[in-house]
Formats: structure tokens, C-alpha cells, sequence
């Protein structure tokens, strides 16, 4: 297969590849757009379920915050439960419900609201304030909120009520009995016989604070509400060409319109499925639940749109197919550049291997077009210059076996000019043996003078470490001072501050001081004031004192009084006996004497009673008169001695001043002494730094000398080193210099070798002149190659063994 072939079949694979990876990109980027919205739509329907919800379980609890939180609905219940129970026996109990039951549903049948047992629970006070709440919730809302709400009692008989119900008993009826079992119960959506609407019942149990059952109250919530929130929800996905239902746990739906519940409920199918319908028509169905709440039962409702697939995932589809456009553009457009940059390639890659196979053929004396573009272009100007460099190679080569032939006669000559030399060498080699055996004496005569500087060093050393011990003795004793100096510094400096602290607090002590005068003098005036007051009050008191002994003198003659009216009742009673006697005595002629004593009789019993009352008033004002004057008598006496200790108090507030302007006094001066104090520790502070100074000063030139010290003590100790390795060095060199006699005895040997080294180059040199005609030889082929193979078309064998 051609070059151009085997890039043809690359390309169409790889747009196969890129037609396949974006038909599996557009196909999972569809699924996720579904998913996508399949999310966004159900989470939309559960934020509206939701919604209704949430409103549902509110009602639900300002039902339970009426029934647990109202005291006149327990007082209700807890009267109305002994009212039944005050009968006794449960069977007479059960006689009564059962006539009032009879009788309130012929009423409720007919309409008759009129009759007593509906009008006495109906006109109650519970029942008007449930009714006020349900007419603010209606008016808050707009709407009608629960179409009724009613309370019962522990026997399950109608307390109070919002509407006439269609009976008097109910704990026959399924709800009572749930809600008396599980406290709270919420029924699923039915038809309301006594409302006449499709609605929610909720019942609340509620006990009195031992537990025990004292009734229950139900709700009944209108489902007409759920159709008005929905609403807008519905009409929204009706625009799309959707659906909206609502059904409860049992299949029931509850929105557009009732329907009653299926025999099997149909089971939930997801968050979102595709679905056919009647029409054959493909449709997205959502459908979502209700979130429960943590006290409440769980409505178990569901909440399901349905919408045409079509207009859903419009969207998607159009989107799908601008991208399958799209690929299938770029992988035309990418074949095209492919075809439009393989060709060229190949075609130079063609030519380059035409030319790979004439240079491994042995041709060099042809020429090709080393025209291209990119790296093909680049790989032909390249062998295009192989081979000129290999044709410039094969000349360099005959040059150099020329040069080779030139370089073997003079390296001829050179040889014999090494052995002379080499003669010359054994010569000089006897002269530098001798200057060795001088330079040896020298240096043992310099060992002897470095051993006289040692022990010069040693003795300069050790003065140095005299003086080195002196001058760190010193600086010990000028870092003590500076320490003591910097203690002191130290004391001096908090002296003064505390002097200064306390010249603060006697100037504070002396502003207080003059409020505390201030505040005295204020006192005694408040003082003199105050005994003023008590006098006043004391005085007050008298006249209370006398107003009361007025008032127990004329409860005295009150007390004459109502003595009096009771005589006078007592002489009416005897009267009205008289006149009864003598009303009996005349007969039929008397009976208007009989009324007349009746009513006498009647009245003076009711001044008697009067009399009595008012004398008991009398007795129990003159009790409290005489408390009160008891307690003003009391009053006055406190108020006298409050008024002797306010005297007393203002003498001491006049002591008290009098006290406090000496310590005022005293304390102006000691703040005089203690702003001296402060002044004098400021001076002393001031001479202490000047010290302070100058003893950093001196430590600081101790330092210096000890560093000086230092340094000194290094470079005689470097010095003893070394005057130390002298003698090792020269040992060294006595070493070296016998050495290097033995070295020039060897020269001695080479140089008489040398001899035998310049035979030696001369063969070398008779192999150079060897390889100089196998260089030519190898050139001399490459030219008759290049020839045969041109007319020919072989390469002939290799000739010569070129190195």
C-alpha cells in the first residue's frame, strides 16, 4: 500500500472516530438535557405541592392552637361533662343522647333551628367565638377557610358549634373514634353531609391537665381552597398543552374536579417518565409527593402534570441537530484539510525514498528537486544536503591522504631530531643533579634559623596571654558595674514613677477630697431640708388623727342611729301582728288590713335587715378607724424620731465637714511634698543615665580590647603553627629533593630510551604511508561506483580495507 493510501485510510478512520464519539456526545448530552428538565419540572411541581402543603398543615395548626390553647372551650367541655354525668347511671345517659340525637336530626332535617337543645348550643358563648374566628379568617383571606367547626364533648355530643350539624351524637362516627385514639387525626378528602362541600376533616383531642378525655374539636377544611392555589400552577402548564391532577393516597382525584377513588390506587411511577396517550401522542408525566410533617399525619397526596414531550424537549431536538450539523461540517471540513495536507506529504515522502534508495545504491554525482512544503519539504532539503556534504567528504578525504603522505616524511626528519635531543637530555640531566645536592644544604640551613623564630613566638605568645587574662578581668568588672548601674537605673527610674504615681493619686485624693466637702455641705442642706419635711409629715399626721377621731364619733352616732330603726322595726313587726290578728277577726271584710300587715311586715323586716347591715358597716368602719388611728399615732411617733435623727445626721454631715476641709488640708500638702519627691527622683534618674553612659562606654572599649585580644592571641597561635610545620615542610623538602634525584636518574634512562622511540616512529610512519593508499583507494571506488552505477545500475564490491 502507497504512502498516499495508508494517509487516505488515517483520515477516513479518524473522521470515523470523531463521526462516532459525536454521535455518543449528542446522545448522552440529550439524555442529560432530559434529565435536566425532567428535574427542574419536578421540582417546580414539588415546590407548588409544597406550597399547598404548607398552607394545609397552617390551617391544621391554628385548629390545634384554638382547641389546646382556649380556656373557654375546657370550662365548655368540663360543664357540659357534668351536666351528663350528674345523671348517674350510663344508661339514662345513653336514653338522653339517644331522644336529643332523634330529635336534633328531625330539626336539622327539616331546617327547624329554633329548637332549644340546637338553639342552647348554637348561642353559647364558644360557639360565638368560634364563629368570630372563622369570619376573620374568611375576611383575612378572602375565602371561605373552614366551611365548618364544632366541638364535642367526652360522651361525643355536640358543645358548641359554628353550623347546625346534621347530628347531635358523634362517637359513632369514624373520625371521633381516630381522633380520641391518636389525638390528632386528619381524614382523607370526602363529601360533608352538614357543609354540603367536599372538604378535610381535622380533629383534635383535648384532655384536662390529668389526661383524661374532656372532648374533642373538629375542622372541617374546604378543598375549593386547593383548587385556588393550584390554579395558577394549572393554567401555567396548560399553555404548554399540560395537565395538572391532584390525587390522595387512595387514587381519589382532588384536582380539576372530584373523582372518586379507583378499587386497586394506581401505584407511584417515579419523578418524571415518558408516556403515550389515548391519541398516540408521546408525553413528559411528573409527578411528586407530599413531604409529611413531624406532628401531623402525612396527607399522602400526589401531585401529577403532564405535558406534550414534543413542546418539552423542543429545545433538546433543536439543539441535537445544530450539533449533528455541526460535526458532520467539521468533519468534512476536516477530511478536506486532512486531503489538502497528506497529498503534498506524500508526495515529497515519495521522492525522499527515491532518493534514500540511489545514495544506498553507492550514486552520488545526481541531482533532485528539493523543492516542498513543512517537514517534508525540510526532510528533502536535508538529504539534499547529506549528499552534498558526502561528496565534500569523499574529497576531504583524498586531501587528507595527501596530507598524510607529507605529514609521514617530516614526522621522518622529526624522529632523528628526538634522538639528538635525547643526548642533549642526558646532560642537562647530570647538571640539575648537582644544583639539587646545593639547594638541599640551603634549606637545612633555613630550618635552623626557623627554629630561633619559634621560640621568639613562644615568648611573645605567653606576654600575650598575660595581658589577655588582665584585659578580661577588666571588662568582667566593667560588665558587673554596668549590671549594677543598669539595677540601680532601674530602682531609680520605678522610684520615680511610684513618686509620680503617688503625686497623681494625692491630687486625686484632694479633688475627692473637695467633692467629698461639697457633697457634705449638699448633705446637711438636704438634711435640714428632710427634718423639715418630718415635721411637715408629723404635723400631717396630727390632722389625720383627728379626722379619724372625728369619724369614730360619728360612727358612734350612726350606731345610735341604726339602734334606733331597729326599734322602729321591731314596733312595725308588732304592728303588722296587730293588724293581722285584727284582719282575721273581721273576716272577708279584713282582707285589705291583711295585705296592708303583710306588706308592714315586709318592710320592717327589711329595716331590720338594713339596721343590722348598717351596724355591721358602722362596727367594721370604727374597727378601721381605730387601726388607722393606731397606725398615724404610730406614724407620727416614727416621724418625730425620724425627724430628731435628720437633726442628729445634719450636727454629724457639719463634723463631717469640718473633717474633711482639715484633710483637704493636709492632703494640698502632701501633694507639695510629693511633687518635691518627684522632682528630686527625676534629678537622681538624670545623674544615674549620665553614669550609665559612661559605663557602656567603658564596657564597650573592653570589649574591643578583649576582641583585639582575641584577635592577637589567633595570629600568634597561626604563627606558632607556622613556625610548627616549618621543620615538617622542610623534611618535606629534603624528601622531595632526593626524589627528584631520583627522577633525574630516571630521565637519564628515558632519555636513552628515546633512542629506541624514534625506531619505533619511524615504523609509524611507514603505516601512515600505508593508510594514505588505502585512503586513496576508497576514494578512487566511490568515483568508478558512482560511474557503474549510473550506467549499469550495480554497485560494484568493495575494494581495500578502509580504516
Amino acid at each position: 500500500m502507497s504512502i498516499r493510501s495508508r494517509f487516505l485510510v488515517g483520515f477516513l478512520s479518524i473522521l470515523a472516530i470523531l463521526l462516532i464519539a459525536g454521535w455518543i456526545s449528542l446522545r448522552r448530552l440529550e439524555r442529560q438535557l432530559e434529565a435536566s428538565i425532567g428535574d427542574s419540572s419536578a421540582t417546580v411541581a414539588r415546590s407548588v405541592l409544597s406550597r399547598l402543603e404548607q398552607e394545609i398543615y397552617a390551617r391544621v395548626e391554628q385548629i390545634e392552637i384554638l382547641a389546646r390553647t382556649t380556656p373557654e372551650i375546657e370550662r365548655l367541655l368540663a360543664r357540659s361533662n357534668a351536666e351528663l354525668a350528674a345523671i348517674g347511671d350510663r344508661s339514662a345517659i345513653e336514653r338522653l343522647i339517644a331522644e336529643r340525637d332523634a330529635a336534633w336530626a328531625r330539626a336539622a332535617a327539616s331546617g327547624t333551628v329554633e329548637d332549644p337543645l340546637i338553639r342552647s348550643v348554637s348561642e353559647q358563648g364558644v360557639s360565638a367565638l368560634l364563629s368570630r374566628k372563622q369570619a376573620f379568617l374568611r375576611q383575612l383571606r378572602g375565602r371561605e377557610v373552614f366551611a365548618e367547626i364544632f366541638v364535642t364533648n367526652a360522651y361525643g355530643v355536640n358543645a358548641a358549634q359554628t353550623a347546625v350539624t346534621s347530628d347531635y351524637r358523634q362517637d359513632d362516627e369514624e373520625w371521633w373514634i381516630a381522633g380520641r385514639r391518636d389525638g390528632v387525626w386528619l381524614s382523607p378528602v370526602s363529601f360533608d353531609d352538614s357543609s354540603g362541600v367536599y372538604s378535610i376533616d381535622f380533629v383534635v383531642r383535648i384532655d384536662d391537665p390529668a389526661g383524661n378525655l374532656l372532648g374533642q374539636l373538629k375542622a372541617v377544611l374546604d378543598i375549593a381552597e386547593i383548587a385556588e392555589l393550584l390554579a395558577g400552577f394549572a393554567a401555567q402548564t396548560a399553555e404548554e398543552g399540560g395537565t395538572v391532577e391532584l390525587i390522595d393516597g387512595r387514587g381519589a382525584r382532588l384536582f380539576p374536579s372530584f373523582r372518586p377513588p379507583p378499587p386497586a390506587p394506581p401505584a407511584p411511577r417515579g419523578p418524571y417518565w415518558r408516556e403515550a396517550d389515548g391519541s398516540g401522542e408521546e408525553r413528559l408525566l411528573v409527578e411528586v409527593g407530599t413531604a409529611g410533617h413531624p406532628r401531623y399525619p402525612d396527607l399522602g397526596w400526589r401531585l401529577i402534570s403532564s405535558r406534550p414531550a414534543a413542546a418539552v424537549f423542543a429545545p433538546v431536538t433543536a439543539l441535537k441537530q445544530r450539533l449533528a450539523i455541526t460535526v458532520l461540517i467539521a468533519a468534512l471540513l476536516a477530511a478536506a484539510a486532512a486531503l489538502a495536507v497528506s497529498l503534498p506529504i506524500a508526495s515529497s515522502l515519495e521522492q525522499a525514498v527515491t532518493v534514500a534508495g540511489r545514495l544506498a545504491q553507492g550514486e552520488l554525482d545526481f541531482e533532485f528537486d528539493q523543492r516542498g512544503s513543512g517537514e517534508a519539504g525540510m526532510l528533502l532539503a536535508a538529504m539534499g544536503a547529506m549528499l552534498s556534504n558526502v561528496q565534500r567528504i569523499i574529497g576531504q578525504m583524498i586531501d587528507s591522504a595527501h596530507h598524510t603522505a607529507a605529514l609521514a616524511e617530516r614526522l621522518s626528519s622529526t624522529a632523528h631530531g628526538i634522538s639528538a635531543g635525547a643526548e642533549r637530555q642526558s646532560r642537562a640531566t647530570a647538571e640539575s643533579k648537582e644544583s639539587m645536592a646545593a639547594m638541599v644544604s640551603s634549606t637545612e640551613q633555613v630550618a635552623a634559623s626557623i627554629g630561633d623564630v619559634a621560640s621568639e613566638v613562644e615568648a611573645t605568645s605567653r606576654a600575650i596571654a598575660t595581658m589577655a587574662r588582665s584585659i578580661a578581668t577588666v571588662a568582667a568588672n566593667a560588665e558587673r558595674q554596668a549590671a549594677t548601674l543598669e539595677e540601680t537605673f532601674s530602682h531609680v527610674h520605678q522610684l520615680t514613677a511610684s513618686v509620680e504615681g503617688v503625686a497623681g493619686d494625692a491630687a486625686a485624693a484632694g479633688r475627692a477630697t473637695g467633692e467629698a466637702v461639697r457633697e457634705a455641705r449638699a448633705g446637711e442642706q438636704a438634711v435640714r431640708e428632710t427634718a423639715g419635711g418630718m415635721e411637715e409629715v408629723a404635723r400631717t399626721i396630727d390632722d389625720i388623727v383627728a379626722v379619724n377621731a372625728r369619724l369614730a364619733e360619728r360612727g358612734r352616732r350612726i350606731s345610735r342611729i341604726t339602734e334606733v330603726i331597729e326599734g322602729i322595726a321591731g314596733q312595725s313587726s308588732m304592728l303588722a301582728l296587730n293588724a293581722a290578728i285584727q284582719a282575721t277577726k273581721a273576716g272577708a271584710h279584713g282582707r285589705g288590713f291583711t295585705v296592708v300587715a303583710e306588706e308592714i311586715q315586709t318592710l320592717a323586716e327589711r329595716s331590720a335587715a338594713s339596721a343590722h347591715e348598717i351596724a355591721q358597716l358602722v362596727e367594721d368602719l370604727q374597727a378601721g378607724t381605730d387601726d388607722a388611728t393606731r397606725i398615724t399615732r404610730l406614724g407620727a411617733e416614727r416621724a418625730r424620731r425620724g425627724v430628731e435623727l435628720a437633726e442628729h445626721a445634719g450636727a454629724a454631715l457639719v463634723r463631717i465637714g469640718r473633717t474633711v476641709d482639715a484633710i483637704r488640708a493636709t492632703m494640698d500638702e502632701i501633694i507639695a511634698r510629693t511633687q518635691q519627691q518627684a522632682e528630686t527622683a527625676e534629678a537622681m534618674r538624670e545623674r544615674f543615665e549620665h553614669m550609665l553612659g559612661m559605663t557602656e562606654e567603658v564596657t564597650a572599649e573592653t570589649r574591643r580590647l578583649r576582641q583585639d585580644r582575641s584577635r592577637i592571641r589567633a595570629a600568634m597561635e597561626l604563627l606558632e603553627s607556622v613556625t610548627r610545620e616549618v621543620p615538617p615542610v622542610l623534611e618535606r623538602h629534603r624528601v622531595d629533593a632526593r626524589r627528584v634525584d631520583r627522577a633525574i636518574e630516571r630521565i637519564a634512562e628515558i632519555s636513552a630510551g628515546n633512542v629506541g622511540t624514534a625506531t619505533a616512529i619511524v615504523q609509524v610512519i611507514e603505516e601512515l604511508q600505508a593508510e594514505a593508499e588505502a585512503l586513496r583507494a576508497l576514494a578512487d571506488f566511490f568515483h568508478v561506483g558512482a560511474t557503474r552505477t549510473a550506467a549499469e545500475g550495480s554497485v560494484p564490491p568493495a575494494a581495500g580495507n578502509p580504516r
